[in-house]
């Protein structure tokens, strides 16, 4: 063996050693790093999803909630006569007409009331999807207040149907009558107008001559809902009007001064 062929065992021992050693180096660091990455990666991709779906959960709750908030708008929980006699301050201020005074009155009523007064056909809500199709612009109309309606009755669990009275909730109507004395019929008008255009679902029942001319007797109706109990946190407070900063007569310190005597 000469020495030429001593230097090509030599080179090729030494290449055996070094791809020995990148083989073991590979299998000791490389491999388990490559390893890591993958299950990293594959554990990145997992939380993504979670988040992506918890992100979906929360959209959808806060769609839940605007819906529930926008429905108490229209039918509320409780009867909140005392923002209603705001709102119709606000109107007999803004038409010039004068509520003389104003009775109210409670008592139980219907679902199909209640949809007559909103506008919306009990038909058109319980029509298939077929027949939805084919009233779609008969029901365009009055959708925002069908909306909700429907999720009035998905929340309480009830049927559409009037003849599924047992598991419908209870609906109740607050008659307000009040007599009205207007400087002219279109300023009647105006008020009237103005009470059917309140976000809150209001009937005009009746609307009658008195014995003076300018005097007019109204009633109207609008509903609540209190057998929903797990949305009385969103309801929306009475917006009362900011103090008149006048001063309470009755509510001074005065100063005590004692008597001889006492």
């Amino acid at each position: 063996m000469n020495a030429k062929h001593m230097k090509v065992l030599v080179l090729a021992a030494l290449s055996l050693i070094v791809l020995s050693g990148l083989l073991i180096f590979y299998m000791n660091k490389v491999s388990p790093t490559q390893k890591e990455v993958r299950t990293i990666e594959k554990q990145i991709t997992q939380d993504i999803k979670l988040l992506e779906t918890l992100q979906k959960q929360i959209e959808e709750q806060q769609n839940v909630k605007v819906d529930t908030v926008a429905l108490q708008q229209k039918v509320p929980v409780q009867a909140l006569v005392d923002q209603l006699l705001l709102d119709i301050r606000a109107l007999e201020k803004s038409s010039l007409n004068t509520v003389q005074n104003i009775g109210v009155s409670y008592s139980k009523t219907t679902m199909t009331e209640l949809f007559q007064a909103s506008g919306v056909s009990l038909e058109a809500v319980n029509s298939s999807p077929k027949e939805n199709s084919t009233n779609e612009s008969i029901a365009s109309n009055s959708k925002e207040t069908e909306e909700g309606v429907a999720t009035m009755e998905t929340e309480a669990q009830a049927s559409p149907s009037p003849n599924n009275a047992s598991v419908q909730p209870e609906i109740y109507k607050v008659v307000l009558g009040m007599t009205v004395k207007t400087p002219t019929f279109a300023d009647l008008e105006k008020f009237i107008l103005g009470l059917e255009n309140l976000k809150r679902v209001i009937k005009v029942d009746t609307l009658n001559l008195t014995e003076e001319v300018d005097t007019y007797s109204l009633s109207i109706s609008t509903f609540y809902v209190p057998q929903m109990e797990g949305v009385v946190e969103e309801l929306l407070p009475a917006s009362y009007p900011l103090p008149s900063g006048k001063i309470n007569p009755f509510n001074v310190n005065k100063p005590i001064i004692n008597t001889p005597g006492s």
